[in-house]
């Protein structure tokens, strides 16, 4: 029952916050190769940054939302105290992809090309612009068990009184997190070499 503006930019929140992280955290290793052949640091940092630039951003367009939420007279939702837990599950859908495909894919360049295109295709899987009702029913599954759905449909959740909860947002921000902090552990162990093909 959304207004169409709101539920568009407020599906947006996660999916810029999402994407940006992706997409300069998994080059991050690639722009900072002067620093990389100079000293040592965790590179881990490197895509951690992002986060703060992508913070930015996601802040903005919240203070964007907020008059559009005005004007369609849409109540904030109480449960907007949980705005710190959903960024932080927002986080680390973007950086367990970011600490893999870096990891895997350092030594073959191309590869780093072809992830704004999975990236933009993903927003097609992904309820931003429509409701996983528009998915035939055999389909939805891909909204159920897709975390950055999950994600999107979380941020719905956080703003807006009448969004209802899923245990399974809870499921996936578990299978999220062990695969981020695995992720995490793979990149650690390969960062010694990322100096060779930086």
């Amino acid at each position: 029952d959304l207004p169409f503006a709101i539920y568009v930019l407020s599906g947006l929140l996660g999916w810029n916050f999402f994407s940006y992280i992706v997409n300069a955290g998994a080059l991050s290793v690639q722009e900072s190769s002067h620093l990389i052949k100079k000293i040592y640091f965790p590179k881990s940092i490197l895509p951690l940054s992002k986060i703060i630039v992508a913070a930015v951003e996601l802040g903005v367009s919240f203070l964007l939302l907020i008059p559009l939420m005005l004007y369609y007279g849409q109540a904030l939702s109480w449960r907007v105290v949980f705005f710190p837990l959903v960024m932080f599950f927002n986080a680390i859908c973007a950086l367990t992809l970011v600490f893999w495909v870096s990891a895997l894919a350092y030594k073959k360049r191309d590869l780093f090309h072809l992830l704004p295109y999975i990236v933009y295709f993903g927003i097609w899987i992904t309820p931003v612009f429509f409701t996983r009702e528009f998915f035939p029913e055999s389909l939805r599954f891909l909204m159920q068990y897709n975390p950055v759905a999950n994600v999107v449909e979380l941020w719905r959740w956080v703003l807006f009184p009448d969004v209802a909860f899923s245990w399974i947002y809870v499921f996936n921000f578990v299978i999220i997190l062990l695969l981020c902090l695995s992720g995490m552990y793979f990149f650690n162990r390969r960062e010694n070499q990322f100096s060779d093909f930086a």
